[in-house]
């Protein structure tokens, strides 16, 4: 979902909050991979958006967490 959401102009906005709701869903369930989640290409397309970074603040430990980005 979050790849297809940085290819897919007509639907990136369904895509990427489908995306971060799975995520959320996972780790709900205990996935929480903080060191994953922050290296992983595949989630660029949702990096900027505030529903994906409240989730990675939610599992991210604050020493590991990366600089806010800026707001465009």
């Amino acid at each position: 979902m979050s790849v297809a959401s940085g290819r897919s102009a007509d639907h990136r906005d369904d895509y990427a909050a489908r995306a971060v709701k799975l995520l959320r869903q996972a780790t709900a369930v205990g996935f929480r991979n903080h060191a994953k989640w922050l290296k992983d290409t595949d989630l660029d397309p949702l990096r900027d958006r505030a529903d994906f970074q409240a989730v990675l603040k939610g599992i991210t430990p604050p020493e590991l967490a990366p600089p806010p980005r800026p707001v465009k």
